[in-house]
């Protein structure tokens, strides 16, 4: 049997937790742990529904799932403390991280998730910018791309949230999407560009985006890119038909959600759209491998273009 990474051994030798009960990602003396999870990866990484997960917890840290890769937890925070900055990347077809309790981006500190070229996500709950201090961040792009919240999705609760759902990519919150709920700053929203997918359960008329924003709570502030003007603008301001569109589904997996769809599905996300109405599917994602690597300071994923 292969003895443990160099990597692990100097956490170790640094008192460091890595374990099943919590694992740590994080930075000390200006270095910034990273855990590089590929499906190629030799070390399998112990992580499971009991995992507990920092990235982020005191300083920088860093999560990229990529090559089909496949990740479990029971709670995950990105970007912790008040100094911290992480980031989580979930990158391409077949590259799943499930996460039985709440993903959280921003408790204190700074957390992003990417979601990229058919990666997915899934988890219990999600909040994105938790304290007065937090900045979170989450962009889901490119066909295929999803991330699926069972319950409430909260975008800013006391700290500044931001979710991008573009290119076809698709989110789903099976109880409620909230908005600036708790804060005084109003400065969260949900930005949807070409093609992105927002699916909320409840029923909401297919041609009124009031009825649709009767399930958000909070500010109600989701975002489309005015292309003409070259800027954010309102939903409410976008026109039903040339701007965006709503579909409620009574049946297949989607049954008893509605969907806001802005801009023009690109293929191959057209065919996912449509398959949605018909095909139930219902899969449960474990396991991951791994390997700890030692990154320069300040090398996270990130970034978020008007409209990607």
């Amino acid at each position: 049997m292969a003895g443990p990474s160099e990597a692990t051994q100097l956490m170790r030798s640094l008192d460091f937790v890595f374990s099943t009960a919590l694992v740590l990602i994080w930075a000390i003396t200006g270095a910034a742990w990273s855990a590089v999870v590929a499906g190629g990866d030799a070390t399998p990484l112990p992580w499971d529904s009991s995992t507990d997960v920092r990235i982020g917890d005191i300083g920088g840290g860093t999560l990229v799932a990529d090559q089909g890769a496949q990740l479990a937890a029971g709670r995950a925070e990105v970007g912790y403390g008040p100094a911290a900055t992480g980031s989580a990347t979930v990158a391409g077809a077949g590259s799943l991280w499930t996460v039985d309790g709440t993903l959280l981006l921003g408790d204190d500190g700074t957390g992003s998730l990417r979601i990229e070229a058919g990666g997915r996500v899934s988890s219990a709950a999600g909040w994105i910018a938790d304290g007065a201090s937090a900045v979170g961040e989450a962009i889901v792009t490119g066909s295929g791309s999803r991330w699926d919240v069972a319950g409430t999705l909260e975008v800013g609760n006391r700290g500044s949230g931001r979710l991008t759902i573009s290119h076809g990519a698709l989110v789903t919150v099976g109880g409620q999407l909230m908005i600036d709920e708790a804060s005084s700053r109003i400065d969260s929203y949900v930005d949807m560009a070409a093609g992105g997918m927002l699916a909320i359960a409840g029923y909401a008329d297919s041609r009124s985006i009031v009825e649709f924003l009767y399930l958000v709570g909070g500010t109600d502030a989701i975002r489309y890119w005015d292309a003409v003007a070259g800027t954010w603008a309102p939903i409410t301001d976008a026109t039903f038909g040339a701007d965006y569109s709503i579909d409620y589904f009574d049946a297949g997996e989607l049954a008893g959600y509605s969907l806001l769809t802005v801009g023009t599905v690109p293929e191959p996300a057209a065919v996912m759209l449509a398959g949605l109405g018909v095909v139930a599917a219902a899969t449960r994602f474990r396991g991951g491998r791994c390997r700890a690597v030692r990154r320069a300071p300040g090398r996270s994923g990130g970034g978020s273009p008007p409209a990607r």
